[in-house]
């Protein structure tokens, strides 16, 4: 241990369990000590025999080259007091042995997160020094001092605690939630996460700079959305929104995170092979959460992306109702991610939820990344304030513009919408397994004087930073006549007056089923009408890109004056069966004309359910003792599924992802396939189960566990 004037050091103890569960990290399956910033830890230590005139002090160090002016070293007395938010030892006991001495030691509200040596020196007639260990310090959303404070129970439980949760998807009259396993306390989840950050490209041009920032969740939260996209540095996950897939993973296969990124660091931090918005969402809340940042997943329905930035989407439909090929669009849904803390740099006003988006859309400063832009900012039209804000903005408050094209080229404006983008906004809620609209934190209600104004606001700000890509000049774009013609709706209320249509589905179909879909159109006038309908039907990605046409029809209408009529349709399952994505879903479109040479578009959106799977567990699990599932499933189709593979995991119940192949499954038939699990972890979990073939990719249950602790 060394000598210093006959004293020895002769004992170590940094009380690794006792520290951990005051820190609230006792969760993390790591042999490290993680503790959490601002809060003290305890250290015992004994010596051969009782200080004397000897004096005592600490070093802490992090990062390449540490140094007291860039914060990523620290060295510090025993003392009789500590000074607030900084660093600092003291005698915990002032009773006892000077042989032995319980000490406290303090970190400020804002140090650097990462791994640390922690040394101590005793000096006296010479100078001894020795390493105590290794430590790993996070964010503390418990610490009322610390930028990521959370002072809500409840609220620290979900966003910090809760390993797993509900991610939505679909669109916006069709919407579902599906369980994500993020995993943020696995075995090597907080070691990859912290090599996350050691590969990020500021990292890669100045260590010391970037070790420097990593004090602030601002600077991590934006240098993770960078980090979860392969794009600019080889980070976690490539993006991939339509086939081929063969030379990795099907986006709608993973269930958590755990598996990607321990992938990514098995493969030597070779981006893992594919993902699409809700999986850069999981993972990217896996990371924070893990860093101790309080994050949840945010799903937006009707979700604009506005490649221009002028706060217009436009989309261009042929004469047949397919949509044709925009640099704008409108997803039937994205995911992005939420963390809390405060906004020093903005202001008090926009402390709280901020938007962060590790899904590669757009390049911001050079590189894909999006955030954090403060929520609070968005809703009040401040999109001058940096973070992506006004591509933010856009994606739920932008205008959306549809637009008819003609095979000369020309084209004529169909209807502009001022009220159709962001819809539904969700998370899971706290506590429970329900949906929690958060759509009023983002805007005010559409269609009021208020949502208008700060709309108008936001265009304003968009010119005079510079932002707007438009070639109109500022007198013109500035005009309030302008604005208004620009941003209220503008559909032609003499195409309203003549006609109007509406598709109707029947019921929600499941994939394999037969499409009963209808279109009405109605005559509200006084008088015949004769009505040309050209519908298309075709598959769509999530992001509504047109993939394979799936069928076309035609049809006159003879109207009577204030009569609708209704056009039956039925997509068969053999239609559709080779042209349907990954994400299920089939636009229907129809273009009808009267007489005059009246327009109007009519296009629903189909979201097709996987059918079901089930999951058996025994009433009793107890932790570390093997139990057996048993996972049912039907092939609901007509025809043999091929290469089914089975995937099982879920944190605390499975170390890795489990994998069972199944053999074929002929038509009708029911698969029931065993599993053996033991549990490590007690409490509530969440068992989740993907059935992969090559006719479903979305085949996925969830079971919640119970697991006892030993009796």
């Amino acid at each position: 241990m060394g000598y210093n004037g006959g004293l020895r050091l002769t004992m170590i103890n940094l009380h690794a369990q006792a520290n951990r569960k005051s820190h609230h990290t006792d969760k993390y399956i790591s042999q490290e000590l993680i503790l959490r910033r601002g809060q003290p830890f305890r250290v015992s230590l004994g010596f051969n025999r009782a200080l004397q005139r000897e004096r005592i002090a600490f070093t802490v160090e992090t990062g390449p080259q540490p140094k007291e002016s860039t914060n990523t070293k620290a060295v510090f007395p025993l003392l009789r007091c500590v000074r607030p938010n900084s660093w600092g030892a003291v005698r915990s006991s002032s009773t006892g042995s000077l042989k032995f001495l319980e000490i406290a030691i303090s970190s400020p509200n804002n140090a650097i997160i990462g791994r640390y040596s922690l040394s101590i020196h005793v000096s006296g007639s010479n100078i001894s020094s020795h390493k105590l260990g290794n430590l790993v310090f996070i964010f503390n959303p418990w610490a009322s001092g610390d930028s990521v404070f959370l002072g809500n129970h409840e609220e620290r439980e979900e966003y910090v605690l809760n390993d797993g949760g509900i991610i939505y998807s679909g669109n916006a009259t069709n919407f579902s939630g599906f369980r994500w396993d993020y995993g943020q306390f696995e075995e090597h989840i907080l070691k990859i996460c912290l090599a996350l950050l050691d590969h990020n490209l500021n990292y890669k041009q100045n260590s010391i700079k970037d070790y420097s920032h990593r004090n602030d969740p601002v600077y991590v939260g934006r240098v993770c959305t960078a980090m979860v996209n392969s794009i600019d540095d080889k980070g976690v996950l490539e993006g991939r929104w339509r086939e081929p897939y063969t030379d990795g993973v099907r986006p709608t296969t993973w269930s958590g995170s755990a598996a990607i990124l321990r992938k990514w660091d098995n493969d030597r931090f070779q981006p893992v092979k594919y993902g699409q918005c809700w999986v850069f969402g999981g993972v990217l809340c896996t990371v924070l959460r893990c860093l101790g940042i309080p994050t949840r997943t945010i799903t937006n329905f009707e979700s604009a992306h506005d490649t221009n930035v002028n706060l217009m989407i436009d989309e261009y439909y042929d004469a047949t109702g397919k949509r044709q090929a925009s640099t704008d669009s409108v997803w039937n849904f994205h995911v992005w991610n939420e963390g809390w803390f405060t906004r020093p740099d903005l202001g008090s006003a926009y402390d709280g939820w901020q938007v962060l988006d590790a899904t590669p859309q757009e390049r911001s400063e050079g590189k894909y990344q999006c955030g954090p832009a403060s929520v609070k900012a968005i809703k009040e039209g401040d999109i001058d304030l940096g973070y992506d804000t006004p591509f933010l903005f856009a994606e739920v408050n932008a205008d959306h513009c549809t637009w008819l094209t003609f095979k000369d080229g020309t084209k004529r404006v169909l209807k502009n919408n001022s009220s159709s983008i962001g819809k539904y906004i969700s998370t899971k809620a706290v506590g429970s397994t329900s949906r929690m609209d958060v759509t009023n934190n983002y805007k005010y209600p559409e269609g009021s004087a208020k949502e208008r104004e700060v709309f108008k606001k936001a265009v304003r700000k968009l010119f005079k930073i510079g932002v707007f890509d438009e070639s109109l000049s500022s007198e013109e774009w500035l005009s309030d006549e302008l604005i208004d013609e620009f941003s209220d709706d503008t559909d032609d209320q003499e195409t309203e007056e003549q006609f109007s249509g509406e598709f109707q589905l029947s019921e929600h179909p499941q994939v394999g089923q037969d499409i009963n879909v209808s279109i009405a159109i109605k005559n509200p006038t006084s008088e015949n009408k004769t009505v040309h309908v050209k519908i298309t039907a075709y598959a769509i990605t999530y992001t509504r890109a047109p993939e394979a046409t799936i069928m076309k029809h035609s049809a006159i209408l003879q109207l009577s004056p204030h009569e609708e009529k209704q056009i039956p349709l039925k997509i068969s399952y053999s239609q559709y069966e080779n042209a349907l994505t990954e994400d299920n879903m089939i636009k229907v479109s129809a273009v009808c004309e009267d007489e005059q040479g009246k327009k109007l578009l009519v296009e629903k959106d189909v979201v097709l359910t996987s059918p079901p799977i089930s999951i058996t567990v025994p009433e009793k699990v107890v932790i570390k003792q093997a139990f057996k599932v048993e996972v049912i499933f039907q092939n609901p189709l007509s025809e043999v599924l091929k290469n089914c593979l089975l995937l099982l995991e879920g944190s605390g119940l499975l170390k890795e992802q489990l994998m069972i192949k199944v053999d074929d499954l002929k038509p009708q038939e029911t698969m029931k396939i065993p599993a053996e699990i033991t549990p490590f972890t007690k409490g509530s979990r969440q068992l989740l189960v993907t059935l992969v073939c090559n006719r479903f990719s979305k085949v996925k249950g969830c079971q919640s566990i119970d697991v006892a602790q030993n009796p």
